[in-house]
Parts: structure tokens; C-alpha cells; sequence
């Protein structure tokens, strides 16, 4: 039976086409036997700690045997700065293959505490990704991850007196819908409980009751509608209004998902939709999410 033989080296290729021969991670088998540990280094790193290193130790050999007097006031602090340097260069040569070098990992470390204490003390807004920047005047939404965003009303095609014929073509179409639209643009549904605004009726009926004034049978009819509707429904009853957001971190595909959006409520998927311009959408947002 022949023995399997284990390769010598670290075999693998360079995702990077253009990366140099010196900036290939080389993986240390010593830490990763016996502490675990997946700190790696890079010739180019390697060499650039061993020069930087050796130079540093002989101008402080220099530098400390130059005046032995002054030798026993600073040899403290001078070791604190000695041993400073070395976690320094030891965190530039060693890096992790997925988040890079520890050095970097200490500045961003730095600046996230840094950032978090002028939150706490108030000076400094914290970012939320989710967080809506401001509405163009076309009425796209920018988020503050850089995201796009579209607000709709929608008016549901589903009656209360609709044959199961009818739910069921109703959730196919849903279905075909769903299975069909582009899974990147997310689709935030909100549903809102408001007074019914009957504005638009009002004056239909004002108007039919000035055309039918010399037919009494008619005049009478809608009159006692119109008063039912000013005393009973508008600004009493109140109504469901749902709107729908759709966001995307790309516009192309954003503007792709309204397109089969308005594709499909042809088709009955919804009754109606209504894109919102930058006004209607700002004040909808502010009552929402508090948008200023």
C-alpha cells in the first residue's frame, strides 16, 4: 500500500492576478499546531519587520551606550517604549487572511471607540444603515447605506364578495409574481389606519344634485346619500391605506422592479397603484419613521 504523501508547503492560488509573489499569505503551521491561532505573514511584511527591527535595535544600542551615566534614569521608559514598538511591528507582521493586518484591526478598533464616544457625548449623530438621508424630487428614497428606495400606495383588487374562483386566480397571480421578481429589491409593506377623507364623493354628489334639481325622485335620493356621507362616514369611519416600499441597493434594478410591479397590477395583482411624489412620500415617512 503506498503512503500518502503530505505536500510540503502551502499549495493554493492567488485570487488577485496582479498580486506580487511577496504579498502571498503564507499560513504558520507552528501557531496553528499548538495555540490554534491563524495569524499568518507575507515575505514582504517579514522582510520589512526583520529590516525596520534590526535597524530600530542598533540606534537604541547606540543611542543607550553612547552616555552609561544617563543609562540607569532612562532604562524605564525606554523599555516601555521598546516593548511599545514591538506589539507594534508584531501587529503589522501578522495579519488574518480574512480580516487583514492586527495594525489595521487596532485603528479601526481605535476609531469605532472613538466614534462611539462623541455618539454617547452628543456630538456626533450615529449612522443607522437604515436610515433615510433624504427624498429626491422624484420622489426616490436615499438611505443612508446608500440604498434606493420607491414608495407606492396600493389599493387591493380582493373584494369581500369575490367567488373562490376568483381568491384563487388572485394567489396564483401572487404567486407567479413572487416567484418571478428579482429577490435583491426588498419589498416593506405598511399598513395604516386613517378617517376616510370623502372629498371626492361630496362633489360628485354636489354636482349630480345640481343637474337633477328638476327631478325631485333623483335630487332626493342623492341628497340623503350626500348627507349620510358628510354626517356619518367622512372624517368618522375609518379606512385601511396600505403603501408599499421598494428598495434596492442598485437603481437599475429598482426601476426593473417597479416596471413588473405596474407589469402585474395590469394583470389584477393589485386594483391600483400609485407612485408618491417627494411631497406625499416626505410626510408619509415623518409619520412612519419620524423622517425630517
Amino acid at each position: 500500500m503506498e503512503e500518502k504523501q503530505q505536500p510540503k508547503g502551502s499549495y493554493g492560488f492567488r485570487t488577485n492576478l496582479h498580486q506580487k509573489p511577496s504579498e502571498i499569505i503564507l499560513r504558520i503551521e507552528f501557531l496553528e499546531k499548538y495555540i490554534n491561532s491563524t495569524y499568518s505573514v507575507t515575505a514582504k511584511r517579514l522582510i520589512t519587520s526583520a529590516v525596520v527591527g534590526g535597524f530600530s535595535f542598533i540606534a537604541l544600542l547606540v543611542y543607550l551606550t553612547a552616555d552609561t551615566t544617563r543609562l540607569r534614569f532612562i532604562i524605564i521608559p525606554m523599555g516601555l517604549i521598546v516593548v511599545g514598538f514591538l506589539v507594534l511591528l508584531g501587529q503589522y507582521l501578522f495579519i488574518e487572511p480574512y480580516s487583514g493586518s492586527l495594525l489595521s484591526g487596532s485603528f479601526k478598533l481605535m476609531r469605532a471607540i472613538t466614534k462611539s464616544a462623541r455618539v454617547k457625548a452628543g456630538k456626533k449623530r450615529a449612522f443607522r444603515a437604515g436610515e433615510i438621508q433624504k427624498v429626491r424630487r422624484d420622489g426616490l428614497i436615499i438611505y443612508g447605506d446608500g440604498s434606493f428606495g420607491r414608495l407606492f400606495s396600493i389599493d387591493g383588487a380582493t373584494s369581500l364578495t369575490a367567488f373562490p374562483e376568483e381568491i384563487k386566480a388572485q394567489e396564483n397571480l401572487s404567486i407567479r409574481y413572487q416567484n418571478s421578481r428579482n429577490r435583491a429589491v426588498a419589498e416593506i409593506k405598511i399598513t395604516s389606519s386613517q378617517t376616510q377623507n370623502t372629498e371626492r364623493q361630496l362633489k360628485n354628489m354636489e354636482n349630480q344634485k345640481r343637474k337633477n334639481r328638476g327631478n325631485k325622485a333623483i335630487f332626493d335620493i342623492v341628497d340623503q346619500q350626500d348627507r349620510f356621507v358628510r354626517n356619518y362616514v367622512d372624517g368618522v369611519k375609518t379606512t385601511v391605506i396600505q403603501y408599499l416600499i421598494l428598495k434596492s441597493k442598485s437603481e437599475m434594478q429598482l426601476n426593473e422592479a417597479t416596471q413588473k410591479l405596474e407589469d402585474f397590477t395590469g394583470r389584477g395583482l393589485y386594483y391600483a397603484i400609485n407612485y408618491m411624489g417627494k411631497r406625499e412620500a416626505e410626510e408619509l415617512l415623518t409619520d412612519i419613521y419620524s423622517f425630517k
